[in-house]
């Protein structure tokens, strides 16, 4: 990533003619000027610069039948591989963007490995051929997903797979893109579930939360716990934008459970020990 005034392009260009950099190496880099935006603007510029790299001259006239996957910035690996399972036991031909499953959270088996399975290069370089492209963020893909849909002329869709009614949405939107049905397992899985929120409800309803986090994460949590009853009293997003206002607000008022929350854009955990403490006095 730059620094300000970098001109990262030239310098790759110049480490590659010195031969400091092999010719045929991908070398990504994303324009973050004067680091504006938080992390999850970080991660849009890096993602949308490395899809740019790997994919340029690559692209085809007819698609590759895959679906790409975008998982967004999410930090518990194990959503990652709960995605691969479901898409697996789907039969549906997929590219994760990016899979760090497993150099993230690999085993302890005494052997060294810098970077365990993964995304492949040639699989990432090839998504711009791809069916469409799936994301399961919003607000930490929007760059990436302009790119997308203006240089690939690719569709994107954008599903939240927290609770019944995301997760439904999500096996509904790959099955409509693949044409591939929704497996028995999986529909009994989603009986199993529904039976557990069922029996969780004298511990849930009725309860009042406070949340805080990033905009798609505390969307699809609020989305789950009021599937279960709970009721959101206090939403904290500190990199919170109007888009993302207008819809946890509209979450909300559609809602029994949530017309009591209140909203704190660009307020962070210190604040919310602020509004806690005021509660409990």
């Amino acid at each position: 990533m730059e620094v300000i005034g970098d001109d990262l392009g030239a310098f790759i260009t110049n480490a590659k003619n010195e031969g400091g950099v092999p010719e045929d190496l991908p070398v990504p880099f994303a324009h973050t000027p004067s680091f504006v935006g938080s992390h999850i603007t970080g991660y849009d510029n890096m993602l949308k610069g490395i899809l740019l790299n790997l994919t340029q001259g690559k692209k085809k006239d007819k698609t590759n039948g895959k679906v790409n996957i975008i998982p967004g910035f999410d930090t518990y690996v194990g959503n990652l591989r709960e995605v691969k399972r479901i898409a697996s036991l789907m039969g549906i031909d997929y590219t994760l963007l990016a899979d760090n499953s497993d150099y993230v959270d690999a085993p302890n088996d005494g052997k060294f490995n810098m970077y365990p399975k993964g995304t492949k290069l040639e699989d990432a370089a090839d998504s711009c051929n791809a069916e469409a492209t799936v994301c399961l963020q919003s607000h930490s893909t929007t760059k990436t997903r302009e790119f997308i849909e203006k240089e690939w002329k690719q569709k994107t869709e954008v599903v939240s797979p927290w609770g019944i009614r995301g997760t439904d949405e999500f096996l509904m939107k790959l099955s409509e893109l693949t044409g591939k049905p929704i497996p028995e397992e999986l529909e009994e899985e989603r009986g199993r579930a529904v039976d557990a929120m069922t029996d969780s409800h004298a511990w849930l309803h009725g309860k009042k939360f406070a949340i805080y986090g990033d905009p798609d994460l505390v969307y699809g949590v609020t989305s789950f716990l009021m599937e279960l009853g709970a009721e959101p009293v206090h939403v904290l997003v500190h990199n919170s934008n109007n888009e993302f206002q207008a819809e946890i607000k509209e979450l909300c008022s559609n809602n029994e459970y949530g017309k009591g929350a209140t909203f704190y854009p660009g307020k962070d955990l210190w604040h919310m020990r602020s509004l806690m403490c005021s509660l409990s006095n």
